[in-house]
């Protein structure tokens, strides 16, 4: 691409973003309409999807976790792995 293309476009992308319509914040986040029962809601909802958020990512660490200790625990000596299963069962 031509070097005016790019500094045109970002020209563009930045009047475009800097726009007031574009550039407002919710009332949450600008902390406008503190008692609207929309903003609590919202509250509500951001704070739900944190939980949820951190269990998952909670739940991912614990397996890796889990995954890297029983690994060493093998490299170790500690544990053998499982004998193969017989064709005849």
């Amino acid at each position: 691409m031509d070097r005016t293309k790019i500094a045109f476009g970002f020209a563009a992308l930045v009047a475009f973003t800097a726009s007031p319509v574009f550039a407002s914040v919710c009332p949450r986040c600008y902390g406008v309409g503190i008692d609207a029962p929309a903003v609590a809601a919202v509250s509500s909802a951001m704070f739900a999807l944190l939980v949820a958020i951190v269990l998952v990512f909670g739940g991912f660490i614990s397996f890796f976790r889990n995954v890297i200790s029983k690994e060493v625990a093998l490299e170790d000596g500690q544990c053998r792995p499982a004998p193969p299963e017989s064709p005849d069962q």
